[in-house]
């Protein structure tokens, strides 16, 4: 099978969404060695843009063009889409929110989350009117839909009508970090891990944090993550709030080092499509905090710590059991490398490669 990719998101980002797309294109061509897959993506004339895509196998191709994703979208009106541009493919795969359209080949679109419309106050208006209208394009022209959990694929039928019969869960996995020596510390901490955006909860995670070390918490807390928006209020929080190291965006070889040097992972995001530091963290026997009622609750099971996201008392209550309960840590531990065990980007490939199979035919 030809398969076109379109990868835009891993050309700049770090995030969930470049993961997502340099992984799974990896584990497609090394799966299925006799498909060959073609990676849509622009060549950026700021200096040191590169693809960001690890080694890939010879059967995989990043093809990159000077035309930037508007002149992408005035050729597809022109009868020339994205799949002329790859040469021609038999499948072409949206990966991100914005409509790469094809001219012939039929369309298959992940759609990540549509936490847009559930919890609108964590997104500017901007943001809302474009996650929406991409959304609805997607969901209109896409032959088969490809969602990172069961939570994602009830809200994109309930709110965007999309027929569950066209729906395909597919889970992720864990990256595969590096391997390196944990992160020097003057004291213990714990870590939290994500963009700097409402949905992430960081601000509540701050004063929780603040009250359990009242409550004589002996650790830090240390936050990775890049600014996103909104995060005004935040950044100066974490320059000011004793005790909290604001690391900025970090390669992965310092997440690995990072994780592994934490007593825990706090993430009580407000929601997520699926959540891979959660599955990151269980993979490397890091014990979690996390979210009740969420796709990280759903992922990690009896694996983590689950807390009510909303409630502060109850996030600083479970950073000072993770702190101070060697035995909840160690069972934490055991749990979360036994079921991240399961998760292989070979199964998420095969189970894409099926997606694009039923979408050809």
């Amino acid at each position: 099978m030809r398969i076109g990719i379109d990868g835009r998101a891993a050309f700049l980002g770090r995030g969930g969404i470049a993961v997502y797309v340099r992984r799974l294109t990896e584990a497609l061509a090394r799966t299925e060695p006799e498909d060959d897959v073609r990676v849509y993506g622009y060549r950026f004339r700021r200096a040191g843009a590169g693809t960001g895509f690890p080694a890939l196998p010879p059967n995989a191709r990043v093809l990159g063009w000077p035309i930037p994703s508007r002149g992408a979208e005035v050729l597809a009106r022109l009868g020339f889409g994205a799949d002329r541009l790859l040469g021609g493919c038999d499948v072409l795969h949206a990966t991100d929110y914005l409509l790469l359209r094809p001219t012939r080949a039929p369309l298959v679109a992940t759609v990540h989350d549509v936490l847009f419309a559930e919890m609108p106050r964590c997104y500017t208006p901007g943001m809302r009117r474009g996650l929406h209208a991409a959304t609805r394009a997607l969901v209109r022209r896409a032959a088969r839909i490809v969602v990172p959990s069961v939570r994602t694929k009830i809200a994109l039928v309930e709110r965007f009508a999309a027929d569950p019969g066209r729906v395909d869960v597919t889970p992720l996995a864990p990256r595969p970090l590096p391997d390196v020596p944990a992160a020097a510390a003057a004291r213990p901490y714990v870590l939290a891990v994500g963009t700097l955006e409402p949905r992430k909860n960081l601000a509540r995670l701050l004063a929780a944090h603040g009250r359990a070390r009242a409550a004589g918490l002996d650790a830090d807390l240390v936050v990775a993550g890049a600014r996103g928006w909104m995060d005004d209020d935040l950044v100066r929080a974490l320059s000011t709030t004793p005790g909290v190291r604001w690391e900025g965006a970090v390669d992965d070889a310092r997440l690995s080092a990072l994780f592994q040097g934490a007593l825990a992972l706090a993430y009580p995001s407000l929601g997520e499509g699926f959540g891979l530091p959660v599955a990151e963290a269980l993979s490397l026997g890091v014990p979690v905090l996390s979210s009740a009622g969420t796709a990280c609750a759903d992922l990690a099971g009896d694996a983590a710590l689950l807390v009510d996201p909303y409630d502060a008392d109850a996030i600083a209550d479970g950073l000072v059991r993770l702190a101070t309960d060697d035995g909840l840590r160690a069972a934490l531990a055991a749990r979360g490398r036994a079921r991240a065990a399961a998760w292989t980007w070979e199964a998420t490939a095969r189970a894409t490669r099926e997606a694009y199979a039923r979408a050809a035919a």
